[in-house]
């Protein structure tokens, strides 16, 4: 007789964290990769500072094989993350199918067609720039512009700061209140691309209907209001963000931060005005990789609690105790129609507790 399993001793307490635990050794290694190609670049960027206070072969080589490095590390950190990605991705997707196939009908029913359709197809998908992207994301983040930094004020003094005031303030502006106006945004977009999704599925399955109502009500009624309604959402967006953006996007450029440096150290040796210049990047290059990056981590961790919360759902397990019921056993059954036969000596053994299917091709006669 099956069983409901609800216990949660059976379940681990985070299924998405039981399917990454795999790849965890292949992502930090593509962590580390990235760390230090970022710092390698930081030294390329150095000896160039050193070229330019005294031009020597030795410098300029050293900036080329930094160069090099770094492209090599931070290439090698590329493949790594989307290799430990493949292998997460593939094994939360065979765990989730596993336990679709083991939910109770009315629990599948409550998620409805469309939800699990999109749990095992975009959802899974959305998790791909958490896990493959923020690696780079992390040595871009974090330990490059502490190093870059440092470096700055060794050579050109704390006053350099000063040059770094646009790029703070544009990582502010994407940290702190793009999330917040994305929040809603984002929530009602998923909302309406869903209707319109449900809308086009329901025109394609009934269009005979659809047809007979034309655009008054209906699939095609459904679509035009979901249409409507997202361009609304997306204008009544832009318009929140459209001039914070533009300010932002303004900071951003390296125009700002260069006549900043170039204002304080005009006067300053070749040497740290160079510095000051190659430098001065070390916040807003960080910023400029964030923009859209923080929605696909966003997107990616409502995904990760969906898929979570159906992998928490209970399933119905059978039985195990088969040792009195030997099961149905065929042998040399000959199935026929009529005067036709159609299939020549059956011989089967059907397990207790499972379920047997017999398929064949499409519009197979019977």
């Amino acid at each position: 007789m099956p069983a409901l399993n609800n216990d949660p001793a059976a379940a681990p307490a985070s299924p998405i964290a039981a399917a990454l635990r795999p790849a965890i050794p292949v992502l930090t290694a593509a962590v580390t990769a990235a760390a230090l190609g970022g710092l390698t670049m930081v030294g390329a960027l150095w000896f160039t500072v050193q070229v330019v206070a005294a031009v020597t072969l030795t410098h300029a080589i050293s900036a080329c094989v930094c160069w090099l490095i770094g492209g090599l590390l931070l290439s090698v950190s590329s493949w790594l993350a989307h290799h430990g990605e493949a292998r997460f991705s593939a094994r939360l997707r065979r765990d989730t199918a596993r336990h679709l196939a083991h939910m109770p009908m009315s629990t599948v029913s409550r998620y409805g067609a469309d939800a699990l359709r999109r749990l095992v197809g975009e959802d899974i998908a959305a998790l791909h720039h958490t896990v493959a992207h923020l690696p780079a994301e992390i040595a871009t983040l974090a330990v490059v512009p502490l190093a870059t930094v440092t470096l700055l004020v060794a050579v050109a003094g704390p006053l350099t700061l000063i040059a770094l005031i646009p790029g703070l303030l544009a990582a502010a502006y994407y940290l702190f209140i793009v999330p917040r106006s994305s929040a809603k945004h984002g929530t009602e977009t998923v909302r309406v691309m869903t209707d319109i999704r449900t809308a086009v599925d329901d025109y394609a399955r009934g269009i005979r209907v659809s047809r007979i109502y034309s655009a008054q009500a209906g699939a095609t009624a459904n679509y035009a209001d979901a249409a409507r309604r997202f361009t609304e959402n997306m204008v009544a967006w832009v318009r929140r963000v459209a001039t914070l953006s533009s300010v932002a996007v303004a900071l951003l450029q390296a125009v700002a931060t260069y006549a900043i440096a170039y204002a304080i150290g005009y006067d300053q040796e070749p040497a740290v005005l160079a510095a000051m210049l190659l430098f001065g990047l070390a916040v807003v290059t960080p910023a400029l990789r964030l923009g859209h990056g923080l929605d696909y981590v966003r997107a990616g961790s409502a995904a990760a609690e969906r898929i979570a919360a159906v992998l928490r759902e209970p399933t119905v397990t059978g039985s195990t105790d088969h040792s009195d019921d030997p099961g149905l056993e065929l042998v040399d059954v000959r199935i026929g129609q009529d005067d036709r036969t159609l299939i020549h000596s059956l011989s089967h053994t059907f397990s207790p507790g499972l379920v047997t299917a017999i398929t064949g091709s499409s519009r197979t006669r019977v």
